[in-house]
C-alpha cells in the first residue's frame, strides 16, 4: 500500500481527532471513511469524501449524510446489503453544505500548514449544530414515508420519488398498497426503460418474504 500523502494524514487526523469521539459518543461504528448507526433497521451513515483534485500539498473533503435500508436496497438493485452501509444504495443522501447557514456546497480545504486539531473541531462542530439533527430527526422506515409524501425540499432522493416511496411502503409492511403503487407508476410512465424498472421492482418484492 503506497503512503499517504501528507494532506491525506491530516485529513485522517482531523477526523479521528473531532468527528469520530463525537460520533463514537453516540454509538456510531466506523467502516473506512464512514461511520454508521443502526436505527430501527434503517442506516444513518456520516461519509468523508476527498475530492479527486488532492494533491499533497493542497485537498478538500466535504461530507455526506445518508440514509440506507436493506429491505430498501435488495429491492432496488436486487442484490445483498454491502457489509459497509456506505456502499448501499441511499434512500436519501445530502452535502452537509445544503444545511450550513449559507445553503452552499460545502468543502473543506487543506494544505500542509493546516492545524488537525482545530480542523477537526470546526468539523465535528458542523456535524453538530447541522449535519446530526438532519439525520436524527429520521428514525424509521415511516419517517421516510413521511419526509417523502410532503415532498420536503431539504431531502435529496437520488432517484424516482414515487418509486422509493412504493418500496418503501413493502418496507413499513403495507405490501398491497406498496404493489398498487407500483401497478399504477409503470401503466403511467411513458419511459420503456423505467417501466421495465418498476417491473423488475414488482418482481422482487413479490417474490420476497414480507419484512418483519
Amino acid at each position: 500500500m503506497a503512503p499517504k500523502s501528507p494532506t491525506a494524514r491530516i485529513i485522517e487526523a482531523a477526523v479521528n481527532l473531532g468527528p469520530k469521539p463525537l460520533l463514537a459518543s453516540l454509538g456510531y461504528r466506523k467502516s473506512g471513511r464512514s461511520f454508521f448507526l443502526l436505527t430501527a433497521r434503517l442506516y444513518k451513515v456520516v461519509n468523508f469524501q476527498s475530492s479527486m483534485s488532492n494533491s499533497p500539498s493542497h485537498a478538500k473533503f466535504t461530507i455526506n449524510l445518508n440514509v440506507a435500508l436493506p429491505c430498501f436496497h435488495e429491492a432496488y438493485l436486487g442484490t445483498a446489503f454491502p457489509k459497509n452501509p456506505a456502499n448501499a444504495a441511499n434512500v436519501i443522501q445530502q452535502r452537509i453544505g445544503r444545511l450550513l447557514p449559507n445553503g452552499k456546497d460545502h468543502w473543506w480545504e487543506i494544505t500542509t500548514d493546516t492545524d488537525p486539531q482545530e480542523l477537526g473541531n470546526e468539523v465535528a462542530e458542523a456535524l453538530s449544530l447541522y449535519g446530526l439533527p438532519y439525520l436524527h430527526r429520521i428514525n424509521n422506515v415511516d419517517d421516510l414515508v413521511e419526509l417523502l409524501n410532503a415532498r420536503n425540499l431539504m431531502l435529496n432522493v437520488p432517484g424516482n420519488v414515487p418509486l422509493f416511496r412504493a418500496i418503501l411502503l413493502w418496507c413499513s409492511g403495507k405490501q398491497s398498497e406498496a404493489l398498487n403503487q407500483l401497478d399504477a407508476l409503470r401503466l403511467q410512465n411513458e419511459h420503456r426503460d423505467f417501466g421495465d424498472a418498476v417491473a423488475m421492482v414488482q418482481e422482487r418484492l413479490q417474490a420476497a418474504r414480507p419484512p418483519d
